[in-house]
């Protein structure tokens, strides 16, 4: 979730024109530079799964371009005023699907995708797959204007499946999941089946749906093939975030390997600190303060999410 920025002040509905304008500016850009750029979240489910009259925050602009135009794309952000968030860190997978950029002008995160996680395959052939087939989408309001490629129908519905999966049971990932599952026919969950089959997505696509009583139903119909990752079974179980942080430790070669990851996430670079910890964003003090309780906080937490843990490792097992 983005930080709060001035216009988010101002309320959500703000905040959501905000980021529709700066997705229009930013994707008319990479267009200009003869990039072609994918939205991925944000307007294109709000407007697609949502009436006019509903509700769906977004905080930021998921955008998947081409691995090979990764590097002009990052270029061109920071010519738009974009800076690159610090967020370094050990967690396994964690750093490579996507980079944040931030602009401290009007508070607009754009978060620059290589793939999603829950995706199997090679960067360039996921997207391959997604650029395959899309729709367009007017944003913005005047000069700013620009219509933006969103996924095909099936390709969302797997993408909200797969979002759903990486958050587990919290609020907005579910509701759109739930809102996803209330209209499309099954034929359009076929094809999301079909894609996340391509793309090695099957177990993370049915751990998504199984979070609810209707994706499990649709699920069975799939008949989705490969195993649900660790992770997406410890956040179906509503686990401690702690419950994670004991899979990347034990995925985390040597000694070495493990004393390092230990001291990043005790002491984490301000930008994540700011993303984890309200009281991160409010000054100096804040971030002070949010410093102070972080060993306190995971050390209170690490025994539960240790037991989840095991939980979801002895599933695994008893898979294989």
């Amino acid at each position: 979730m983005a930080e709060a920025g001035p216009w988010d002040r101002l309320g959500p509905e703000v905040a959501k024109l905000r980021n529709d304008i700066a997705a229009a500016e930013v994707i008319g850009a990479l267009r200009d530079d003869g990039i072609r750029s994918i939205l991925l979240k944000g307007p294109s489910v709000a407007r697609w799964l949502y009436r006019d009259d509903e509700q769906r925050i977004y905080g930021d602009i998921d955008l998947l371009v081409s691995p090979s135009e990764f590097d002009r794309a990052e270029e061109l952000l920071a010519r738009l005023g974009f800076e690159h968030a610090d967020l370094e860190t050990t967690r396994p997978g964690r750093e490579s699907h996507h980079e944040i950029w931030k602009r401290s002008l009007d508070g607009a995160q754009v978060e620059l995708h290589r793939t999603v996680l829950g995706i199997g395959v090679p960067d360039h052939v996921f997207w391959d797959e997604i650029a395959a087939e899309t729709e367009m989408l007017p944003l913005g309001v005047g000069e700013e204007a620009s219509d933006a490629e969103v996924p095909a129908e099936h390709a969302r519905a797997m993408l909200v499946g797969l979002h759903a999966a990486q958050h587990g049971p919290i609020p907005t990932p579910l509701n759109d999941l739930e809102r996803a599952l209330a209209q499309l026919p099954l034929s359009t969950w076929e094809r999301a089946g079909a894609l996340a089959g391509r793309l090695r997505a099957g177990g993370s696509l049915r751990s998504g749906l199984c979070l609810l009583p209707e994706g499990r139903a649709v699920a069975e119909e799939l008949a989705l093939e490969g195993e649900a990752p660790i992770e997406a079974r410890i956040r179906a179980d509503d686990a401690p975030r702690t419950a994670i942080g004991w899979e990347h430790l034990s995925r985390m070669p040597g000694v070495r390997g493990k004393v390092r990851y230990l001291a990043r996430e005790l002491v984490p670079t301000p930008e994540v600190m700011r993303l984890t910890d309200p009281a991160a964003s409010r000054g100096r003090m804040g971030l002070t303060v949010a410093y102070l309780r972080r060993p306190v906080v995971l050390v209170a937490h690490a025994p539960k999410g240790f037991r989840a843990w095991r939980r979801a490792a002895r599933t695994t097992d008893e898979q294989h």
